[in-house]
């Protein structure tokens, strides 16, 4: 009797998850042909199994799951010198843009919030949520209790504080800090599974011999991370890194101001309209002057230069308004207080909180996750070897390829 041969596996295209890949970013993904140069000038790419050609390839395929536990997704920091010398001007760096939004949608819940960040159409729903934080935290600091919307009294702040606005007299810290809790858990929770799952993902995915230990991967991680190490091998877009830097470390202060301004209502009994000269407004300030020129930086090399820093997606577009919105009304808040102009102040402070509940309730949804799933990724490819730019090759403005080695492993 003749032995049954077994059959071999075939690979099916995923139109579906093509059509996905294609409508976040990555329109221009037809026209590779694979010849392989996105990753020969990659200065970042590991020896093997370089990027991103092989993502060029699982999109076209629509192998989804390939790419939903791809860390290397991560491991691409979109200098654009794949986009830059492209014969066909396919754009690859576009797709690992579109491959990193892909996974953060893959991995996050509930779907519809994630779906809140991706469309024009979607942003009266993104509306929803922090509107309804902002208007629960006015019915009961303030309708509830007045009977109404009612405004401190002028003449008796001014008597017993001798300030005219105090915020702390409209809104009392307690029910700032009681839904700033709700909007920020969510977060952390919601980001806590989706990190858990894109672990064990990368992991299942890219089995390798651990070299270095969990701790001191993360640990070396971090300190990439807070030094932009890996930008500075960008060529083609390398004022992206600055920029990126100012967006980084002003976003930074503001959390650490945002952090002692809670410290001072729990703890200190200090109330929140605070002197231009308090250091928590000095930090404040600096942080919010760094990410608004970080932010502006970045969107005129969006505008200017569109082929070195990349295609420009409504959810990148998204993530630079809300931080905009928040930055630009928390400033205002500031100089129409110390103008005196009573009820602008607190409505305006009202805007304020409603952008300050969107930026951390839509936390898990939009490229504020980098800092979860990049972090996550670089530990992991730290631990098995695999960290970006062991040895690799580059091609200069001028177009000569020339051999980049940069240091990985400390």
């Amino acid at each position: 009797m003749e032995q049954a041969r077994s059959l071999p596996v075939l690979t099916v295209p995923d139109t579906g998850a093509k059509q996905q890949i294609l409508k976040l970013g990555a329109e221009h993904l037809n026209k590779c042909y694979q010849c392989g140069t996105c990753s020969v000038v990659c200065p970042l790419t590991p020896d093997t199994s370089a990027f991103p050609r092989k993502e060029m390839a699982w999109a076209q395929w629509g192998l989804s799951d390939k790419l939903a536990a791809d860390g290397d997704a991560w491991l691409c920091h979109q200098c654009n010198e794949c986009n830059s010398h492209c014969p066909r001007g396919a754009m690859p760096g576009d797709l690992m843009a579109a491959v990193r939004h892909f996974q953060i949608e893959h991995y996050s819940f509930p779907k519809w919030l994630s779906k809140a960040t991706s469309a024009p159409k979607m942003l009266p729903l993104a509306l929803v949520p922090p509107a309804i934080l902002t208007a629960l935290m006015l019915f009961f600091a303030v309708l509830l209790p007045n009977g109404g919307l009612v405004f401190p009294d002028r003449a008796a702040l001014e008597e017993e504080y001798g300030k005219g606005i105090l915020f702390e007299a409209f809104i009392p810290h307690i029910y700032i800090d009681g839904f700033s809790v709700i909007a920020v858990g969510f977060a952390v929770v919601v980001l806590a599974i989706a990190g858990r799952r894109f672990w064990q993902a990368i992991g299942n995915a890219q089995p390798a011999t651990v070299q270095r230990g969990f701790v001191f991967s993360l640990a070396s991680t971090l300190v990439d991370i807070a030094t932009h190490r890996f930008f500075r091998f960008c060529r083609a877009n390398k004022p992206r890194g600055h920029a990126h830097m100012g967006v980084f470390y002003g976003f930074l202060l503001l959390f650490v101001a945002t952090t002692l301004a809670f410290i001072y209502t729990q703890f200190l009994n200090k109330e929140l309209s605070l002197t231009i000269g308090d250091p928590v407004k000095v930090i404040g300030n600096t942080g919010g002057a760094l990410l608004l020129i970080g932010l502006t930086w970045l969107v005129w090399r969006r505008l200017a230069r569109p082929k070195q820093a990349g295609a420009s997606s409504y959810f990148d577009w998204y993530f630079v308004g809300i931080l905009y919105a928040a930055t630009i009304t928390g400033f205002a808040v500031q100089f129409v207080r110390f103008g005196d102009l009573l009820v602008t102040s607190y409505s305006l402070y009202l805007v304020h909180l409603l952008f300050y509940f969107m930026l951390f309730t839509y936390l898990p949804f939009t490229k504020f996750a980098h800092i979860v799933y990049r972090t996550l990724a670089l530990t992991r490819a730290r631990m098995t070897g695999r960290t970006p730019g062991k040895q690799g090759t580059s091609l200069t403005p001028d177009g000569e390829l020339v051999t980049v080695y940069t240091e990985t492993l400390r």
